[in-house]
Parts: C-alpha cells; structure tokens; sequence
C-alpha cells in the first residue's frame, strides 16, 4: 500500500530577505518559526497554462499549452496578535521577535526603544527619564502603574523630559522602570527604495510537501477577536512572483529529505481581551478619558502592494511597492458601544472634532501589552441604533486621518523620525 501522511503544512518558518527573491536556505538559521494558527495556513501555487491559439484544421485540435509565469503566488494563515516575552527594562533594547519581523515588511517602519527609569519628580504626561536618546516622538513606552503595564504613545522630547499624548492613571515615582517598546508604522519607503520583502519556508508532513515562497509582500492585512473573552488575532496575506520546491535543486536546502523538524517558537507572550483598555478622546486634549467599554471593536487598515512587471524578469515581476488606496482611509475603526455606558459618543458626531483611538491588549506586567493606536482620526457620521445581545447600544465607524499632527519631532529628524511621527497608525508591542 501506499504510505499516506497525516496532516497539512505543519511548519512556517520566515527570513527578512537580503534582496528581492535571494534564496536564504543555503543558511537555515537565518529563518525563525512563525507560531502560526493550527489549521489556518493556505498555499496556492500558480503556474497557469495557456493557449498558443494557433489555427486548426480539425474541429477537435488543439496546440499543447504553454507554462506561464509563477506571479500571483499566494500565502494566507493566521497568528495570534503576541508581543515578546523579553521585556526592555532598564538599559535593555526592545526585541524585534517574529510578529515585528512580518509587520515591518508590510507597515515599512519600525523602531525600537530602550528602557531607562525615572529621574527625578514626574507627572502623570511628562516623565523625566534617566535617558532619553533611544526614544522618539511617535513612539511609546510602558510603565506599571497600580499593579498594570500600561503603554503611551510619545508626543515630544526634550532632552530627557519625555511628554506623552495621553496621560496616565498616576505619575510614576522616582527610580520606577521606563520599558522601551517596539514600534511598527505605515512608512512609504522613500526615494523609491525597495520594501523588506519576505521569504517563507513550508513544510508538510509528507516530504514532498516542502516549499519555499520568495519575494513575499503583503497582499491584505486585518485584524480579528478585538473583543471581550477573545485571543486577538491577525489575517495574513501574502502574495509572491514565484515559488520553489525546496529539494536541493531549485532550493539550496533539501527539506525533501529528511522528516519534519520539530518548530522552535521563541519570545512569546499571549494577551487575550481582558484586562485591556479602549480609549477615545478628543486630539486637542491629553486629559485621560473615561474607559470606552466596547463590546466589539474592528480595525481595517489600508494596505495594499502593487507587483512591478517587467518583461525581463523570468517571472515578470521585479519587486513590489505600496500603492495609493483612494477607495477608503488608510484606516478604519468600527466599534460598538451601550447607550448607558457612553455619553460622548454623540458629542463627537459631524462637527469636524479630531479625535485620537486607543486600544490596549492585556496588561499583565509579565507579559506585557500590545497598543494599537490611530492617532488622528475623525466620526464621519452620527453613531446608528443598533442592538447589541437585545440591548440598545450604537455603532460608530472613525475614518483615520494623516498625517499625525500632534506629535512634534526632533529638530534635525531624520526621514525615519519624521515618518514615525507622522504616522497615520501604529502598533506597540511591549
């Protein structure tokens, strides 16, 4: 009989690529295991076929077909929206762990922070740190404040005096520890330059079933579970030119021959929603605002890579780029909220009033938190009745806005700093 395997891909393993389509197998400790969700991953492999069309003499008469290229590969699978379980105290550098590595690829900026502690006498928005050097406005930092971590978003610095956009529970006291964080942002890849492309290694248990998926850029980007009881999650799509069996041949590993490795994930550290924190409050004030209690929140940015075609490249495409979406904002945010636990919602309908949305995920000071953040953003339209589980409540959509005019950057910043304050959103993982 036949040896039949059990299972689907069962392995993911990702590499920053050093250039477009360069194959890293040759060394495979420069790929890291991706904790991908069980049963999530999907593989669609192209090599269409087409007619050459010649004319016929026969009405049943056909020309062999021809191969074309590999373009429009795709990669889709989900992960849990996990920050890193090393965190960055005092003097320590926030990690880039493997959920950073995919999201700079699609976002194109990152930034990581080190952690400092208090100087001298703070307040609740402007913290007077040890140092400041590795921090930049647009960035954040996380402190623990009555037993939570809590993360703000930076509005300016001076020296070592670093002001936050919105303000904490308590000010920290002297000799408290400032943790750096690790910050991805929508950056547009000035002068032209080439996004950090991805490269994926696939393995199943069948031997056979071992691929490699060069070149990647994001194709769709979203997110999942944003709501109470519920592990966030992230909606992956990746597209790629081509693909490659990974056999020693067109690979320079062979995954083919030898059986499925065991995956080693590191740094992890799962939040799930509660214990979290959903703020929105008006752009021109720092004042924290009441907790906004969501039963359902989603968020849907714009993020879409456009394939560069060539008739030179083998496979037709010679890289990728972030293109223009004009059908929608960069960013999206629809939540839902109880009549009797808001007040304000209305306040801010249809009279041009910038607000700032905040969404923390867990708080635990030992596995930290994750915040995402949409810094300008505004109600287009009033909040509409809905029903939520039979009671009365309203859901509200808020188009985001950029760039982010209420950070201030460093004078003398450079085109990095400029594009993390400006940002239209971001993601903290600390």
């Amino acid at each position: 009989m036949p040896n039949i395997y059990q299972g689907d891909l069962a392995r993911m393993r990702f590499w920053q690529e050093s250039s477009f389509k360069t194959d890293g197998s040759g060394t495979l400790g420069n790929y890291i295991d991706i904790p991908f969700n069980l049963r999530s991953m999907k593989m669609v492999r192209k090599e269409p076929k087409a007619q050459p069309a010649h004319a016929i003499q026969r009405l049943d008469q056909r020309s062999p077909s021809v191969l074309m290229p590999r373009i429009d590969t795709e990669l889709t699978f989900t992960t849990n929206l996990e920050t890193f379980g090393t965190k960055a105290g005092s003097t320590v550098a926030a990690i880039q762990h493997w959920l950073g590595l995919m999201l700079e690829c699609g976002m194109g900026g990152k930034h990581l922070s080190t952690g400092t502690t208090i100087a001298s006498t703070s307040t609740t928005t402007v913290l007077n740190v040890t140092s400041a050097s590795s921090m930049r406005a647009g960035g954040a930092i996380g402190v623990v404040i009555g037993g939570k971590f809590l993360i703000r978003t930076i509005k300016s610095i001076s020296t070592n005096a670093v002001t936050l956009k919105m303000a904490l529970p308590s000010a920290p006291a002297n000799g408290a520890t400032v943790y750096g964080i690790a910050t991805y942002y929508l950056h547009n890849n000035p002068l032209g330059a080439d996004p950090i492309y991805g490269q994926f290694l696939l393995e199943g248990y069948n031997p056979m079933n071992r691929w490699q998926l060069p070149g990647g850029a994001f194709k769709s980007f979203g997110f999942s579970g944003l709501e109470p009881a519920q592990i966030p999650r992230i909606n992956w799509a990746w597209q790629f030119p081509t693909w490659r069996p990974a056999d020693g041949t067109n690979t320079a590993a062979n995954l083919r021959s030898a059986a499925l490795g065991r995956a080693s994930y590191s740094d992890i550290a799962l939040n799930t929603m509660r214990d979290s924190y959903c703020y929105l409050r008006p752009l021109s004030s720092s004042a924290l605002p009441s907790f906004l209690h969501a039963p359902k929140v989603d968020i849907q940015p714009a993020i879409e890579y456009e394939a560069l075609r060539t008739p030179q490249d083998e496979g037709t495409c010679f890289g990728y780029r972030r293109s223009e979406v004009f059908d929608r904002p960069p960013v999206l945010v629809n939540l839902e909220a109880h009549w009797e636990n808001d007040t304000t919602l209305d306040d801010y309908a249809g009279n041009g009033t910038e607000l700032a949305f905040h969404l923390q995920v867990g708080s635990s000071p030992t596995k930290g938190a994750i915040l995402l953040d949409v810094p300008r953003c505004e109600m287009i339209d009033p909040p509409a009745e809905i029903s939520i589980g039979g009671v009365g409540g309203k859901s509200v959509l808020l188009h985001g806005l950029g760039p982010d005019t209420d950070t201030t950057p460093a004078g003398g910043a450079s085109v990095n700093d400029t594009a993390l304050a400006e940002a239209v959103w971001r993601i903290h993982c600390g």
